[in-house]
């Protein structure tokens, strides 16, 4: 299996660009950002998620307010059934999120993935280890509800994906609360 080609330098580009000729503040403010989606994975079927991240670093791009921080997620997404009866995946991801202009979010980590088959889901395969995980979303107004596509790896093959790597396409949606900023003040008299 090819973990790394050229696909995820463009990606790890397109994120890390954001850094290039910005101001870059540590703690200026502190968000945590719940956030929910539900789409189709490619040939499959449907998917959900639920995430969450907290940010803390910021960074001005071209005079439009950018953030970097932690995320995870958890997702549940149907697969044909084809080595077992149950055809719900379930998948974790840590991820570094970066958003830009609260438009443009760019997610790059690692996902798990775990399958619960048998008698009343008695028994749970898991992927032999982490694998890569990349996820882009754009939204056409701040602040509104995002189109994403995420695709993401999964170290072992004998979970009964027939040899695919999951893609999703979801519509989602994350509301920024922002948890700490510094009061300003202005001058003394």
């Amino acid at each position: 299996m090819k973990f790394f080609s050229w696909k995820y330098l463009v990606l790890f580009g397109i994120f890390a660009s954001g850094f290039l000729k910005a101001q870059i503040t540590f703690g200026k403010s502190v968000r945590f950002i719940p956030g929910i989606s539900c789409g189709y994975t490619f040939g499959k079927g449907l998917n959900a998620t639920v995430d969450c991240a907290v940010t803390a670093l910021n960074y001005k791009l071209n005079n439009m307010p950018s953030y970097t921080g932690l995320h995870v997620s958890y997702s549940v997404f149907s697969h044909k059934k084809e080595l077992y009866d149950n055809g719900f995946y379930r998948a974790i991801s840590f991820n570094i999120m970066n958003v830009v202009n609260h438009q443009l979010i760019t997610r790059l980590g690692l996902a798990r993935t775990k399958l619960k088959w048998g008698y009343e889901s008695r028994n749970s395969k898991k992927s032999n280890g982490w694998g890569f995980n990349a996820d882009l979303a754009v939204s056409p107004i701040a602040n509104y509800p995002f189109i994403g596509f995420r695709k993401f790896f999964i170290m072992n093959q004998c979970l009964g994906l027939g040899g695919s790597n999951p893609k999703f396409l979801y519509l989602g949606y994350q509301y920024p609360i922002e948890i700490y900023r510094p009061i300003k003040t202005g001058p003394t008299r």
